[in-house]
């Protein structure tokens, strides 16, 4: 008789492996199931790193690798872009190998990502000439959410390149469940690191004989929610800055343990780039012959640059760090910003006049400069002239800028003054309420069936004549297109317009734009509805009752006035007009007053906020101004017929 209890038992231990080789793909693919994700990693979040492992090992001063393992989930469509890689390389630098795999919500594998999805090309701008570096990309699709998706890459560096920074948590709405970053260095080799926004981090330290590993981890970071004025990015979230103190880079030797240091670096590799032709040297000199204000010839210098060369992006080897010397300039006639800033300070050389070579990190992208600690955080070059405490500086790659005006990406940051005897560190102007206004004078009459018939009269003064100076470039078509899409009333009827420029160190634009409406204020009975502002009403309306997660972060806006003179139809006076308002509060001023002569009204309204950075709980306070100004821009005025 068979013991059926014996026969289970033994027919148990036959069948396990055969269940556990069934079901271990199953499990081991089930880690990445997007219910694997802590509710609160998902919360105000379109993504979630799962993983991501980054390590750079340097083999010498001059030989390393980088090795880089991702998986992030994307819950929905907000996060569509996440799902796809882009790896920069050039000719210092080659990718190993890549991979990648695809999983579905549940963890299952989907596939392994083809050989032909990893897309390679050059990564040149429209706008650049001579370009090395290449990009190897993905565009995937998908349409099923939550999707996950892995990388894994290997990028070789040889004899030039900067270790890389670590920033596990680098988009807003994306949550990280653990980050970890390993430098594996020779004992020779001595790094230096600053860590931001993430207490008690230190890293654990092995020897392995000839290399040391640091190894620091983040886990557990809980995506940021996006709100209107919060601090950057890097204001929130923790990061690592790495930096030499020596290195190579394309056979120069260098240090970075001070600004001074790094500047010699820097003058270094410009050393010798400055020759002139006899002839244009010749020709610079003549140009300035009768001035003798060192400021007036560097003027004089930079428009002759102005107009005869072009801006086009070059990097070739260590062109991304070194100019290509005058001489090819003046041949060429284009050049990139190290190199028009070097053709441009080898041009005032040549009159007499001093000038710093100065390079910048422009535009609002990514981390500043962070003064205590020296890297190359850079992306940038300008020229600055300093006179008897009087400094102009000048942003060579513009055709259009006037000497001494250098635009909001380039105001009021750290930049690195590169000088025979070192760098310098110091910062750029900021753009003062005072030197940026937006001033309008406008004239409107007002018609019986509603109609207005109006001319606005503008001007844009320092930051704004920047946010002014596109349309300035545009031919008549686009600008017409511009107004009847911006002016800021239904269906305008465009009937002229103009804009002219007045260049000084703070320029101006005036613009001049006629148009009529035919349908602006509603009518009652005999009554008729008015909003007193025409055109400069705010459109920030905040809600009341929100609970604010982050501190609320403001700049120094400019001043934005409008005065509107209104003449109101004959047989109708004024039965109610708005009260005056006027708001002083710590995010920012607004008023707005109300004058009547007879038939005529004129509206006042200034607007502009103060810098600075408050409390998540003041956001009432906070949301009820910029609500007072919103509400006040709209307020409306009733004429009576008689």
């Amino acid at each position: 008789m068979i013991n059926l209890r014996l026969f289970f038992k033994i027919l148990g231990w036959c069948l396990l492996p055969v269940i556990l080789v069934i079901a271990s793909p199953q499990v081991q693919a089930g880690k990445y199931a997007a219910t694997n994700i802590p509710d609160s990693l998902k919360e105000n979040a379109m993504a979630v790193i799962r993983e991501h492992d980054i390590e750079f090992r340097m083999i010498s001063a001059t030989r390393a690798r980088k090795k880089e393992r991702k998986v992030i989930t994307i819950l929905d469509k907000r996060g569509e872009g996440l799902i796809d890689i882009r790896l920069g390389y050039d000719s210092f630098s080659n990718i190993r190998s890549i991979s990648g795999t695809l999983y579905d919500e549940h963890g299952r594998k989907i596939r392994d990502l083809r050989k032909n999805e990893f897309v390679d090309q050059s990564s040149a701008a429209s706008f650049a000439l001579y370009a090395e570096t290449r990009v190897t990309y993905t565009d995937i699709y998908s349409n099923n959410f939550p999707v996950t998706v892995e990388y894994e890459f290997e990028i070789e560096y040889r004899n030039a390149f900067f270790p890389p920074d670590w920033f596990p948590q680098a988009r807003i709405g994306v949550s990280v469940q653990e980050s970890t970053f390993s430098l594996i260095l020779p004992s020779d080799i001595d790094l230096r690191y600053k860590f931001s926004n993430y207490e008690n981090l230190g890293p654990e330290q092995h020897n392995l004989g000839q290399a040391d590993t640091k190894k620091w981890f983040v886990r557990n970071l809980k995506a940021i929610k996006s709100e209107p004025y919060m601090p950057s990015l890097d204001k929130l979230v923790p990061f690592m800055l790495v930096s030499y103190n020596d290195f190579t880079y394309g056979g120069y030797k260098g240090n970075m343990s001070t600004w001074h240091d790094f500047g010699l670096w820097i003058a270094e590799l410009n050393k010798g780039k400055q020759k002139l032709p006899p002839a244009t040297a010749a020709h610079v000199k003549s140009l300035v012959q009768n001035v003798d204000d060192p400021l007036e010839k560097a003027r004089i210098i930079y428009e002759y640059v102005q107009g005869r060369t072009r801006y086009v992006s070059i990097t070739l080897g260590i062109g991304g760090l070194q100019p290509f010397d005058a001489e090819t300039v003046d041949k060429t006639g284009y050049g990139d910003c190290k190199a028009l800033t070097n053709f441009t300070q080898a041009l005032l050389q040549e009159v007499g006049v001093d000038s710093y070579y100065s390079i910048i990190r422009s535009g609002n992208d990514g981390i500043e400069t962070v003064p205590e600690f020296p890297d190359n955080l850079f992306n940038h070059v300008i020229l600055c002239v300093p006179h008897n405490g009087d400094t102009l500086w000048l942003e060579t790659t513009s055709n259009r800028y006037p000497a001494g005006y250098i635009g909001g990406s380039n105001s009021n940051r750290p930049v690195l003054l590169i000088t025979e005897n070192g760098g310098i560190l110091t910062r750029t102007p900021a753009f003062s309420r005072q030197n940026s206004q937006h001033s309008r004078n406008i004239t409107a009459t007002l018609q019986a069936d509603g109609s207005v018939q109006a001319t606005a009269n503008s001007r844009f003064e320092g930051l704004n004549y920047g946010h002014r100076l596109p349309l300035m470039l545009e031919g008549q078509e686009a600008r017409k297109r511009y107004y009847l899409q911006n002016l800021g009333v239904n269906a305008p009827n465009i009937e002229s317009f103009s804009l002219e420029e007045f260049k000084s160190r703070n320029p101006v634009i005036e613009e001049a734009v006629n148009f009529s409406t035919r349908q602006y204020a509603s009518r009652a009975g005999n009554r008729m509805f008015l909003e007193p502002n025409l055109l400069g009403k705010g459109s920030y309306n905040p809600p009341v009752n929100l609970q604010r997660t982050h501190d609320i972060f403001l700049t120094n806006s400019p001043v934005y006035s409008d005065t509107v003179h209104w003449t109101i139809p004959a047989g109708y006076n004024f039965a109610h007009l708005p009260s005056d308002v006027l708001e002083d509060t710590d995010f920012g001023f607004y008023e707005a007053r109300y004058e009547i002569d007879g038939d005529r009204l004129t509206f006042y309204t200034t607007f502009y906020t103060k810098g600075g950075r408050h409390q998540p709980e003041r956001y009432a306070e906070f949301a009820e101004f910029f609500r007072k100004v919103y509400s006040t821009d709209r307020a409306q005025l009733v004429l009576m017929a008689n």
